[in-house]
Formats: structure tokens, sequence, C-alpha cells
């Protein structure tokens, strides 16, 4: 049971989940399911129910054939990463809930202004500075274009929101929670 000290957002705020990936993690056509931006391209799958295979078969090759390999990130590195993107948010006075990074995302819980433009500006200068963070060891572009930032809608959905961060990210992540938030131990 997770009891939160953390509620409303302030004036002019809202809590937003933010997910971000590295830099050709999911492409479109992948075999995993896939939406393109603003469904301008149906797909009959998504992560939880993947399409036919043959499904958007030329997409794919095209994408994998655009040369660049995916990125993934180091377990040595998601810390720094992690580390980094909190200490940005925490510059700007942002509050943060809970930050994980896997090697091929980073998802967050944080209190951000509600115009989108401003979100997008804010993450991608987290970007920017994680990835100077660990460019001697992931030279080059680490994160893809955009992110998802979805609004929370109240504090029943926060709280779902932290517990999928916190806990369904998979193994060899990289967590930190904000530690006024009360909650019960669990193993990594």
């Amino acid at each position: 049971m997770i009891e939160c000290t953390h509620g409303m957002p302030r004036a002019g705020m809202a809590w937003r989940h933010v997910i971000i990936s590295t830099y050709r993690a999911w492409l479109p056509g992948d075999k995993r399911g896939w939406r393109s931006r603003d469904h301008r391209v149906h797909n009959s799958g998504d992560y939880k129910r993947p399409p036919p295979t043959d499904e958007h078969e030329g997409l794919r090759e095209y994408n994998q054939n655009l040369g660049g390999k995916a990125v993934r990130i180091s377990a040595p590195c998601r810390g720094v990463i992690g580390e980094t993107i909190l200490s940005e948010l925490w510059k700007s006075e942002y509050a943060v809930l809970v930050v994980a990074v896997s090697a091929t995302h980073a998802h967050m819980l944080i209190e951000l202004p509600i115009p989108t433009a401003s979100v997008r500006k804010i993450i991608g200068t987290c970007k920017a500075k994680s990835s100077l963070a660990v460019r001697h060891q992931l030279p080059g572009r680490v994160w893809a274009a955009r992110g998802k930032y979805l609004p929370v809608k109240n504090r029943a959905h926060l709280i779902e929101a932290f517990k999928y961060i916190r806990d369904k990210q998979g193994p060899g992540v990289w967590v930190w929670t904000d530690p006024r938030i009360i909650s019960s131990t669990r193993k990594r």
C-alpha cells in the first residue's frame, strides 16, 4: 500500500507520466506492434496483442535498413542517466515522484507545466543532458525524437502510474523514488 504525500498539482501544473525511448528501439513496422503518430497508418496490433508477422513487413524492412543501430543503455549507464535527469528536473524545481531507466526507455512521474510545448522543452533538455553525461559510453544519439507525456487524471491514477513505473519495468532497471513516499519495500 502506498501512502502518497503528493496529491493535487500546483496551479498551472499537471502530473505527467513521461515515457522516452532510446533511438531506434521501436520502429514503425515493429513485430511487437506499433502506433504511427496521430494513427495515420493503421496497425491491427499493439505490444499486448502483436499484429500478424507479415503485416507491414515492407515498412519494417525499410526502417531496419535506414542505418544506425538501436541504442541499448548498459546497466552502469542507467544510474548516470537517471541521476542526470533527476538533477535537471530538481534544478528547475519540478516535483518528481519516481524515475525508472531500462535498456530501451525511461519512465518518469513528474509535476510539469500544463502546456505540452513546455513539457517537450523540459524533457528535451533532460534528454540532451543525460546523453551528454554518458557520451563516452554511448557516443552519438541516445534518445528517439519526442516521447509520451501522459496527463494523470486523478489521485488514483497517480498512485497506479507510480506503482507501474516503480514495479513493472523488468529486471535490471534503475529506479529512484521520492523518499517522502511511504511504500512497501520490494526486491529488485
